[in-house]
C-alpha cells in the first residue's frame, strides 16, 4: 500500500463516520426553532444554529473531498536518456544479452548486441529524481565488467563501455 492510499482510506473512514453520524443525529433530532445551539468556531466566532449535526455532515463532505483529491493520479513527466553501449570485440561473441538501465530496475532494458558491438538505447525515466545513474552489464558473462556512470538531467545521454 502506498502512503497516499493509506491516508486516503483514513479520510474515507472519517468521512463515513461523520456523514453517517450526522444523518443518525438528524433523523433523531426534534426541531424547535426557539431553542438554538451556540457553537464557538475558531477563527470564525460564535454561530447559532438549530441543527448542529449539519456541521458534522459538512465536515464529512470535506474529508471525502480530501480523500478524492489524494487518489487522483500524479502527473509525472518523463525525460528520455539516450546512450550507447560499446562491447569489447574480444568478448562480443560470448555476450548473449546486455542489461542497461537508469537508477532502478523498473527503468531498464535488455537487448541483444549487434554484430558491431554497439547498442543505441533510449530509456524514459521520471524527471523528478534527485540523481541518475546509468549502468550496463553483460547478462551471464562474468568475464565482462559492468559499467556505471553518473548522469545529469540537463545532459540526458550516456556512453558505457563493457570490457573484459
Amino acid at each position: 500500500m502506498t502512503g497516499n492510499l493509506i491516508v486516503s482510506l483514513s479520510f474515507v473512514v472519517l468521512a463515513a463516520l461523520c456523514i453517517l453520524g450526522s444523518i443518525f443525529v438528524l433523523s433523531r433530532v426534534k426541531y424547535n426553532p426557539g431553542a438554538g445551539t451556540e457553537i464557538n468556531i475558531p477563527f470564525l466566532g460564535t454561530m447559532k444554529t438549530d441543527v448542529p449535526a449539519i456541521g458534522g455532515l459538512l465536515v464529512g463532505i470535506v474529508f471525502a473531498g480530501f480523500a478524492y483529491d489524494l487518489q487522483r493520479p500524479n502527473k509525472i513527466e518523463f525525460v528520455n536518456f539516450t546512450g550507447k553501449v560499446h562491447i569489447d570485440p574480444e568478448v562480443l561473441r560470448d555476450v548473449p544479452a546486455v542489461v542497461v538501465g537508469v537508477t532502478t530496475s523498473r527503468w531498464n532494458l535488455t537487448e541483444t548486441p549487434r554484430d558491431n558491438g554497439t547498442m543505441e538505447i533510449t530509456i524514459p525515466v521520471p524527471n523528478n529524481w534527485d540523481n541518475y545513474t546509468a549502468y550496463a552489464f553483460a547478462h551471464g558473462v562474468p568475464s565482462v565488467r559492468p559499467a556505471v556512470e553518473g548522469l545529469r538531467l540537463d545532459a540526458a545521454s550516456f556512453e558505457l563501455d563493457l570490457k573484459r
